[in-house]
């Protein structure tokens, strides 16, 4: 499994073909395919306060999947400074530094943000995904990375 600004890459490992799991597919379908991959959701919560509106959340130990109306509709992945298994398709995840994650991918960082350095690939295109690095550094580290609708308070 990889994550993608669309939902989630799902990869066979036999073959290398892959499928996405784009957002909006259903709960039930979505669980499934993710338990597959990291085992069954440890818990599930909710937040009725999100700026987007209700939502709820399965946990699967660092990988945190977000439902509305029992649609998934975004990922969150974050590990402090611990290297994660889960990456993009182009490498990028957990621990990897910001001058790494430029040889891979362009991004922006959001100069308004008040939660830390963040950034955003792709623009204003959809597909892209977010995150925070642990400084302005160059060798700054990915603490946190997430795509479609978040329940971030800013």
């Amino acid at each position: 499994m990889a994550l993608d600004g669309e939902g989630l890459r799902l990869v066979n490992s036999e073959t290398g073909s892959t499928r996405l799991l784009p957002f909006g597919t259903n709960r039930t379908t979505t669980e499934t395919a993710i338990a597959k991959q990291l085992g069954a959701a440890a818990n599930r919560s909710s937040n009725e306060e999100c700026g987007a509106g209700p939502m709820e959340f399965s946990v699967f130990g660092n990988f945190i999947a977000n439902f509305q109306d029992d649609l998934f509709v975004g990922w969150d992945l974050r590990d402090g400074d611990k290297k994660a298994a889960l990456t993009t398709m182009s490498g990028v995840g957990i621990g990897m530094t910001r001058s790494e994650m430029a040889e891979s991918v362009a991004f922006d960082i959001y100069e308004d943000s008040t939660i830390g350095t963040e950034f955003q690939t792709g623009g204003d295109e959809p597909g892209g995904f977010s995150g925070l690095f642990d400084s302005d550094a160059p060798d700054a580290r990915i603490t946190d990375l997430w795509a479609g609708t978040n329940c971030i308070f800013r």
